[in-house]
């Protein structure tokens, strides 16, 4: 049987990215452990013990994974 004893990290895609890292650290308490260009597209936040990476879906990485979030494209790319 798995037992987890923790998430490592989560990634989110969005069609809202400043928006979505704006909520996550003024209401959530999440602080920037690292970002990207704006081109490529990557914001990493720190959560206690945990990771939440933003995409955004029109950055370089976030095309790749296809549809902004919505009937044809997910919002959570991978949890580990």
């Amino acid at each position: 049987m798995i037992k987890p004893v923790a998430i490592d990290h989560l990634v989110l895609r969005t069609d809202q990215y400043r928006e979505l890292i704006e909520f996550y650290c003024t209401v959530l308490g999440c602080a920037v452990e690292r970002s990207t260009s704006v081109e490529f597209g990557l914001t990493q936040l720190r959560a206690g013990n945990a990771l939440i990476d933003i995409i955004d879906v029109d950055g370089e990485l976030g095309k790749v994974g296809g549809p902004a979030p919505g009937p044809a494209g997910n919002n959570l790319d991978h949890f580990c």
